[in-house]
């Protein structure tokens, strides 16, 4: 197991995850209850995912590069999406209340780390 820019960013995302995670229960709200659950499926299924890999690394199992592509490029579709309709969701909002304070870091914390997840997806295809 040797620490370089990879594990770091794992580290990262898996932090970025766990924030979504508690600011998406400090904020449940949404426009309607499709974009609720993609919001709550993505933000629970990648703090899955992200734990496994991250045990996976400490432990040094190989999983391949191929695996990780897929999980790091479709993460960053996914967070992205989820973190624009939480965007749209709570910045019309003319009161900002400590929920929509709540949604809207979520909001960029997803978008952040959708884009993280991108970086990572280039650092594993040029293989460093």
């Amino acid at each position: 197991m040797a620490l370089n820019r990879l594990s770091l960013i794992k580290f990262i995302e898996l932090v970025l995850v766990i924030a979504c995670v508690v600011l998406h229960y400090n904020s449940l709200e949404s426009a309607d209850n499709l974009q609720l659950f993609f919001t709550s499926a993505v933000f629970g299924g990648y703090l899955i995912i992200m734990i496994g890999l991250l045990l996976g690394f400490f432990v040094d199992t190989a999983f391949g590069r191929r695996t990780d592509m897929y999980f790091t490029v479709l993460g960053g579709v996914l967070f992205l999406a989820a973190g624009i309709m939480s965007y749209n969701y709570f910045s019309g909002r003319l009161i900002q209340t400590e929920v929509s304070k709540r949604g809207m870091w979520k909001a960029w914390a997803a978008i952040i780390n959708g884009i993280i997840f991108f970086v990572d997806g280039v650092f594993t295809f040029r293989a460093e």
